[in-house]
């Protein structure tokens, strides 16, 4: 199995939100990916109105705010596209929050060439978001996200994950193709609403909080991954 890495999520506080990262992991022979996903928050300089209203997440001018991740791997199972995900920029002392993702074309693709419809699983973890030191706790989600080939066009896999998943510190699944099928590329989309961060700005400290997550694909389905 190798595994991948590419830059964490990370958290920015100066009263803004940022974005977050990620890692990815593969199975024997293949080859995985990391990516990153980054939140800033700014100082409060703005004077308390009297009811509390929304902060809408903006999409700053950022040059942590990477792109999906490539990951240059060759085997005949692979990852060859791990997202990276931004949320943004807060205000400290703003209350809870949850922010969506804010970029475009956040895609997780996965190719198998094997010719053996063996199946596969690709599960993620990550670490805690930290700006120097400090820790924000945060409940990051990837919701099930709509499937499709390496022709762009909408493919169903029974074998994938249909559920919302919190992703924490112990690997899950989160993109699945059973045994008879999966085979070629296959990708998810988790731009918007489909990538999520759950924070307090009350608990954050100004500037860039960070987290890694680590994408591992393995030769199996998500019974056998589980």
């Amino acid at each position: 199995m190798k595994k991948i890495e590419v830059l964490g999520i990370t958290l920015v506080s100066v009263a803004l939100l940022g974005g977050a990262g990620t890692t990815v992991l593969a199975a024997e022979g293949d080859t995985g990916a990391t990516t990153k996903g980054t939140i800033i928050f700014k100082a409060n300089d703005r004077v308390t109105p009297p009811v509390v209203v929304p902060v809408t997440p903006t999409d700053p001018t950022d040059p942590n705010k990477e792109g999906d991740k490539p990951t240059g791997n060759t085997e005949p199972l692979r990852i060859d596209l791990a997202p990276n995900f931004h949320f943004g920029e807060f205000t400290v002392g703003t209350g809870v929050h949850t922010a969506s993702n804010t970029r475009l074309n956040s895609n997780l693709q996965v190719t198998d060439g094997r010719g053996t419809l063996a199946g596969w699983t690709v599960s993620v973890s990550k670490t805690a978001f930290t700006n120097s030191g400090h820790t924000l706790p945060a409940t990051f989600t990837l919701t099930s996200a709509e499937v499709k080939n390496g022709t762009n066009v909408t493919a169903a896999l029974a074998g994938d994950i249909k559920t919302a998943v919190t992703v924490d510190t112990a690997s899950q699944p989160v993109f699945a193709a059973n045994a008879d099928e999966g085979g070629g590329t296959y990708f998810k989309n988790f731009d918007g609403n489909k990538a999520t961060l759950t924070f307090n700005t009350d608990t954050a400290k100004v500037g860039e909080y960070q987290s890694t997550l680590t994408w591992t694909l393995t030769s199996a389905t998500v019974e056998g991954a589980r």
